[in-house]
């Protein structure tokens, strides 16, 4: 997935590089964000769902300004001469859930989840990937698997929060992440790298209560990381891929270093909005 100008980039930490063979590439997508003013460009990850839908997180699209120009990138694609290529559709129609941003849901239960249309065809390859109908399935401890576009180095070195130049800016855009950001203890400026590239990896899940929709994720052979943001969790069952979870932030919201826990939306969750969303731009696209 070529991209410049990135300002925030991320993927899955110690993941393996997704193959044509790995289901994953089958329903997996990149979401990209161009500021139309600055030309800046940012990476998520989203799910294929069926008539078009993408799924991923609301923080990667929401744009109340209008300064946002999305696209779904399908980053598997065969050309006829056999060389993989990329192909890149136009997002017209974003649905993102009443919470996010509400005063309430700041926390937790965020609401950050959101659904997207793309305009043209699927690509060959790409299959719509089925949801979990029921949180009954996701429980404490079980192996998942996630999957995401992004950093997979993630390099740390001290930093002397004395002389450092502008440290509260550079803490405030996750250049430097602090163990106690008030007392600036423990800071460490943070560089990432290998971002563009499809990975996956096992994960287990750690809480299935850490909020009434979201759920508490801990790395095994691999973890999330920035850009991986509104990527896909699954459970496998019968050699098939079941969406449960929506990548969503950092369970430790002072590092910014990908070592702790993540959080996921839940889909069964979302169900009913989902459908709804689903149904009202699926309305829009045929005016």
């Amino acid at each position: 997935m070529p991209v410049s100008k990135k300002k925030t980039d991320s993927a899955i930490i110690g993941g393996e590089v997704v193959t044509g063979r790995d289901l994953t590439s089958q329903s997996v997508v990149g979401v990209l964000t161009q500021n139309k003013e600055t030309g800046d460009v940012e990476i998520c990850s989203g799910t294929l769902l069926k008539n078009k839908l993408v799924l991923t997180a609301a923080h990667c699209v929401s744009d109340p300004e209008g300064s946002l120009s999305i696209s779904v990138v399908f980053d598997n694609v065969i050309s006829p001469t056999g060389n993989t290529i990329t192909a890149i559709r136009a997002v017209p129609r974003t649905a993102i859930p009443a919470w996010w941003g509400a005063e309430t849901h700041l926390e937790t239960d965020t609401g950050d989840i959101a659904l997207l249309q793309y305009v043209g065809d699927t690509p060959s390859g790409y299959t719509p990937i089925t949801a979990l109908a029921s949180e009954e399935d996701i429980v404490n401890n079980n192996q998942i698997l996630i999957a995401g576009f992004g950093v997979n180095k993630v390099t740390t070195k001290p930093v002397d929060v004395n002389t450092f130049p502008d440290l509260i800016g550079a803490i405030q855009s996750g250049q430097v992440s602090c163990k106690d950001p008030v007392r600036l203890q423990g800071c460490v400026e943070v560089s990432m790298e290998g971002a563009g590239t499809l990975r996956q990896a096992t994960s287990k899940i750690k809480n299935n209560r850490y909020s009434s929709s979201e759920i508490e994720v801990a790395p095994q052979s691999g973890n999330t990381c920035h850009g991986d943001s509104g990527g896909p969790a699954f459970i496998v069952k019968n050699n098939k891929l079941y969406l449960w979870g929506v990548a969503n932030r950092s369970a430790n919201n002072r590092l910014t270093d990908c070592s702790t826990n993540s959080v996921y939306a839940s889909v069964p969750f979302f169900r009913e909005w989902l459908n709804l969303a689903a149904a009202r731009l699926q309305e829009e696209s045929v005016k």
